[in-house]
């Protein structure tokens, strides 16, 4: 369960980074030049649940934005997982 919310979070850290929707094929690029390693039908199936949990935004063809939740998601992501 923890690494597919690490998963989520990676993909959302992706968005977040980007000023204009981000296709899944571009995402798994850049997750790849981070040095993760995930499958394009992967990620897209995480943006599924993503978009289906209001954490991202999709843009037709175009791809994804993060949303205002999604952005909250990732504070409190890095609130808990901080050390100390």
């Amino acid at each position: 369960m923890q690494k597919k919310i690490n998963k989520k979070i990676s993909i959302l850290n992706v968005l977040r980074e980007q000023n204009q929707p981000v296709s899944s094929a571009k995402i798994t690029q850049l997750l790849s030049l981070s040095g993760l390693e995930f499958s394009e039908s992967t990620v897209r199936l995480h943006l599924k649940e993503l978009d289906d949990a209001g954490l991202t935004t999709p843009h037709g063809k175009k791809g994804r934005t993060i949303t205002e939740a999604g952005l909250a998601e990732l504070q409190s992501s890095k609130i808990i997982t901080r050390p100390g």
